[in-house]
């Protein structure tokens, strides 16, 4: 049995069309699961995506307007 793939040949399989020994794997969870995760016993040492081996990491920038707040009224309601 040949040795298991490391992420990179994973991704590069895949990317190349090819099959590899599964799918890469990746995941976008929100913080309240992984602070869930961490109280029921996933180590805090350890990021989400190393304990369960995503090959796959990303990043989401903020593209919002970015626009000024200002508040033109207080209100008892």
């Amino acid at each position: 049995m040949a040795a298991p793939l490391t992420p990179r040949e994973r991704m590069l399989l895949a990317l190349s069309h090819k099959e590899g020994d599964r799918i890469p794997m990746s995941d976008s969870i929100w913080a309240s699961t992984a602070s869930r995760w961490r109280n029921e016993g996933l180590p805090a040492e350890i990021p989400v995506s190393e304990y369960f081996h995503y090959e796959m990491q990303g990043f989401g920038p903020d593209i919002s307007p970015q626009l000024m707040v200002r508040i033109l009224e207080r209100t008892p309601d």
